[in-house]
């Protein structure tokens, strides 16, 4: 035998996933004299790369963390019989783009410049559940919208932004409002994966004597 799986306990063989909104930090840059490139210099008034790696972000990655679990364990109300780990990514820079095009096309300046929003940088947070099968399909037609509010992920001070950005831009006439104009990788909705059930494998080794 070369390969035998760990069977989960209690009967917990469906998951899904809940990915939340962005939430938008502020930051500033800097130059980088060394490479002459510009970089990031602090996070939501924290020094990147000491206060902010060290110790802001993880608060901040804890606080978040325990509210949305804590927004999704106070929705299930009776069911308690599931498990959710809540985890997230980061985006550092995003441009705004075209979203009537087929492609993200960046919008860009009379320079041919594409146009980032740079005050900002963002955090992607997702919650995965795994439960049995009833307890999957309750948890997952449940609305998680209000989770996180708009104002405490800034979404609108985003939506200032990429407008201030559209007037610079070849296409000044697109409309934020109506949804033209998007923001490549920033997250503005709850998206609901499709219930998973667990599988398993084994592998082994035949030989001839």
């Amino acid at each position: 035998m070369l390969y035998e799986p760990s069977f989960v306990p209690d009967n917990r063989e469906f998951s899904f996933e809940i990915h939340f909104p962005s939430i938008a930090l502020p930051v500033t840059r800097k130059i980088d004299s060394t490479w002459n490139s510009e970089k990031i210099a602090t996070v939501d008034g924290f020094e990147y790369d000491t206060s902010w790696v060290t110790e802001a972000e993880s608060a901040f990655n804890k606080k978040w963390t325990d509210k949305i679990e804590h927004c999704i364990r106070q929705k299930a109300k009776t069911i308690t019989d599931f498990e959710v780990s809540v985890l997230y990514n980061l985006l550092a820079d995003a441009y705004v783009f075209d979203a009537k095009k087929q492609w993200c096309t960046g919008l860009v300046n009379s320079d041919n410049e594409v146009l980032f929003i740079k005050d900002f940088m963002y955090y992607k947070f997702y919650a995965y559940i795994m439960t049995n099968k009833d307890n999957a399909e309750k948890l997952l037609a449940l609305d998680y919208s209000n989770c996180i509010s708009e104002e405490e992920r800034r979404r609108p001070q985003i939506i200032t932004k990429m407008k201030e950005l559209v007037k610079q831009s070849t296409k000044p006439n697109l409309n934020v409002d109506k949804g033209e104009v998007g923001l490549l990788d920033y997250r503005d909705e709850i998206i609901k994966h499709k219930i998973y059930q667990q599988e398993y494998s084994i592998r082994w080794l035949e030989t001839d004597n």
